[in-house]
């Protein structure tokens, strides 16, 4: 083989590799993903005007979540009616938590997370196998 042939050989094969990395499907976080990851996160919890920020986001992306599941699935996927019932949650947990003091924003945030895991342990099961988590009691604070 030339060295031209060579040459040429190894720039398709860069193009070809990177036309593969452009076309990729990338991962984009479902609602319960994004949820589970604002959670985690201690500085959006500092106080009950920042956790009522981020559940009320929460909520927008478990509504997101919601939609796009009965999109996929049907409106009668009870995964669906799972997420769709947590944005509820979460959007009055959003007002709710707005004037609580840090135990109150510590009680709704762990009952938010048991709550969250709940659904994706539902959704690790056969459906039917389960029944759909309940939303846990709105914050009192």
């Amino acid at each position: 083989m030339t060295r031209r042939r060579l040459l040429l050989l190894v720039a398709a094969v860069a193009v070809a590799a990177g036309v593969l990395v452009v076309a990729m499907p990338r991962h984009s976080p479902t609602g319960l993903e994004r949820v589970r990851a604002a959670l985690q996160d201690d500085d959006r919890f500092v106080n009950g005007p920042t956790a009522g920020e981020t559940l009320a986001r929460a909520s927008r992306w478990l509504l997101d979540d919601g939609d796009a599941c009965e999109a996929s699935h049907g409106r009668r996927d009870p995964r669906c009616g799972a997420r769709l019932s947590a944005a509820a949650y979460t959007s009055v947990a959003a007002a709710g938590v707005l004037s609580c003091t840090a135990p109150g924003v510590y009680r709704t945030r762990i009952a938010l997370v048991a709550y969250v895991t709940a659904i994706e342990t539902f959704d690790h099961h056969p459906l039917g196998s389960r029944q759909i988590p309940a939303p846990p009691r709105a914050p009192s604070c």
